[in-house]
C-alpha cells in the first residue's frame, strides 16, 4: 500500500499540473493543489478498501501517512521556492531564459510585459524579429535592452546560444507559415512554444485548448469552463431539488388545494421558456393569475414598467387573491424544483424568459444570458427583484453572475434568497 501510494502521488500531482513551471506556484497555491491530490488519493484508497473488504490495513496509520506525505510535499515545494528566489536575488539565476518571436513593435511590448511580472521568473534573452525587412525598428540591434538575434532563420542558432527553455510567439503581423516554422523548430529542439492567445481579440471569452473529434483546437469560451465544474453544479442541483421537494411537499399540497378551492382552472401554469442556449422547455409554476391572463395581456401593454422585451406590471388585475400571497412569498415558483430535478433548470442561474420575449431581443449581447442554464434564483433576485425596471441592468447582473460563477457564489445566493423573500425586498 505504501509503495502504491508513493507511485500515485506524482501521477495525481501531474494531473493537477503541479510540476508544470513549479516556480510559478506560490506555497499557498501549491499546498492547495497538494491537498486536492491528497483527497483524490485518499478517496481512491478508501474505495478500494471498501469494495474489496480489505480489513488488515490500519486506517489510522494510513491517514497519518497521507498527512505526513502532504506535509513533506508542501515543505519540499516551499524549500524549492526559497532556493529559487534566493538564486534570483543573488544573480546566480536570472530565471527561465526565453526568446521573443514577434514583430519589432510587439517585441517591445512583450519584453516590458515579462519584465513587469518578475514573480513569473521569465528572462527575455533575445528577440527573433518576424518583420525584419519592413521597418527601421525591425532592423535595430537591441530592443528594450534585449539583443535582436535575427529573423526566423536564426531561431535555432539563438536557441542554442542562449539555452532557452521557451519561445514566446507574438500575434502581431504573424502568418500561419511563420507560426508553423517557429513551432516546428521548438518541437525539434524540445523547447516550449507559447503562442499568445490574442490572435483574436475578445471581451469576455477565455482562450483555452481542447479536443474536438480527436483533433486539438484553440477554444474561446464564455461558459463556466471545465466539465467537472458542470458535473458538480448538476449534482448540487439534484441534491438541492430533492431536499427542497422532501421538505416542502406539504406546503406545495396546501398551495395546490388553495388554488383549486378559490379559482377555477388548473393548479399549475405551464409555459414555454428559453433554457440553455435558447432551447425551449416547459416551465411549471403554481397558477397565480386568472385562466384568461394571456389573452388579457395585450390590454395591459401600455402599463408595462420594464424597458426592453420583458413585461412587468404592478398591481396586475389578472392576479388572483391567492396569487397575490403566492407572489408575495415567491411560493408560485416552488414547482420549478421539479424543473431543476429533471435538468431543465438549475437552482441558481439567470431567470428563464418566455420564448416570445427572447425573440424580441434587439441586442444580440443579451443572448449571452442563455449560455448558462436558467435558475430558480439569481443575482437579480437578491439585488432588487421587481425594483429593477431596466432590462439592461437585469442582463448586466446575469452576465456578472455568469462571468464570476463558482459553487461558492451559488451557495451565497441561495442563502441570501430566503432572507430577501421574507423581507419582501423588491416585491
Amino acid at each position: 500500500m505504501i509503495l502504491l501510494t508513493a507511485l500515485y502521488w506524482p501521477i495525481v500531482l501531474d494531473q493537477f499540473r503541479f510540476y508544470q513551471h513549479p516556480a510559478h506556484l506560490s506555497v499557498s497555491k501549491a499546498s492547495l493543489i497538494a491537498g486536492k491530490a491528497c483527497a483524490v488519493i485518499l478517496a481512491g484508497q478508501l474505495s478500494v478498501l471498501f469494495l474489496f473488504h480489505i480489513v488488515w490495513v490500519n486506517r489510522t496509520y494510513m491517514l497519518g501517512a497521507m498527512a505526513a506525505t502532504l506535509a513533506l510535499v508542501c515543505l519540499r515545494h516551499g524549500l524549492y521556492i526559497f532556493m529559487f528566489r534566493k538564486k534570483i536575488r543573488d544573480g546566480t539565476n536570472r530565471g527561465y531564459p526565453v526568446l521573443i518571436a514577434s514583430s519589432a513593435g510587439e517585441a517591445s511590448q512583450l519584453i516590458q510585459w515579462l519584465k513587469g511580472h518578475p514573480e513569473e521568473y521569465y528572462d527575455p534573452v533575445g528577440v527573433i524579429v518576424t518583420d525584419r525587412q519592413e521597418s527601421d525598428a525591425a532592423r535595430a540591434s537591441v530592443i528594450e535592452g534585449v539583443p535582436v538575434c535575427g529573423d526566423v532563420s536564426d531561431l535555432v542558432r539563438a536557441m542554442h546560444e542562449f539555452s532557452v527553455s521557451s519561445v514566446v510567439i507574438g500575434s502581431s503581423g504573424l502568418t500561419l507559415d511563420l507560426v508553423r516554422q517557429v513551432v516546428a523548430a521548438c518541437e525539434t529542439e524540445g523547447v516550449d512554444a507559447w503562442l499568445l492567445a490574442n490572435l483574436v481579440q475578445t471581451k469576455t471569452a477565455r482562450a483555452t485548448t481542447g479536443i474536438i473529434a480527436d483533433r486539438e483546437a484553440l477554444l474561446f469560451t464564455t461558459s463556466m469552463g471545465a466539465e467537472w465544474k458542470k458535473v458538480i453544479k448538476r449534482i448540487f442541483d439534484i441534491l438541492g431539488a430533492l431536499i427542497g421537494i422532501l421538505l416542502l411537499w406539504p406546503l406545495m399540497l396546501l398551495v395546490a388545494l388553495l388554488i383549486r378551492l378559490t379559482s377555477p382552472g388548473p393548479v399549475l401554469f405551464k409555459q414555454q421558456r428559453c433554457g440553455l442556449h435558447g432551447t425551449p422547455f416547459t416551465m411549471w409554476k403554481f397558477r397565480s393569475m386568472t385562466t384568461d391572463a394571456e389573452m388579457r395581456k395585450a390590454e395591459l401593454e401600455l402599463f408595462n414598467e420594464m424597458s426592453g422585451p420583458v413585461f412587468k406590471v404592478s398591481n396586475d388585475p389578472r392576479i388572483t387573491r391567492v396569487g397575490k400571497v403566492l407572489r408575495r412569498w415567491s411560493l408560485d415558483e416552488l414547482p420549478q424544483l421539479f424543473n431543476v430535478l429533471f435538468g431543465g433548470m438549475s437552482l441558481v442561474g439567470p431567470r428563464p424568459l418566455p420564448v416570445y420575449e427572447v425573440q424580441k431581443f434587439d441586442d444580440l449581447a443579451h443572448r449571452r444570458r442563455l449560455s448558462m442554464k436558467p435558475g430558480l434564483t439569481c443575482l437579480w433576485q437578491i439585488r432588487g427583484r421587481n425594483k429593477v425596471t431596466c432590462f439592461d441592468e437585469w442582463v448586466r447582473l446575469d452576465l456578472e453572475y455568469i462571468d464570476k460563477w463558482s459553487l461558492g457564489l451559488d451557495i451565497k445566493i441561495l442563502l441570501q434568497t430566503p432572507w430577501v423573500v421574507l423581507r419582501g425586498s423588491g416585491v
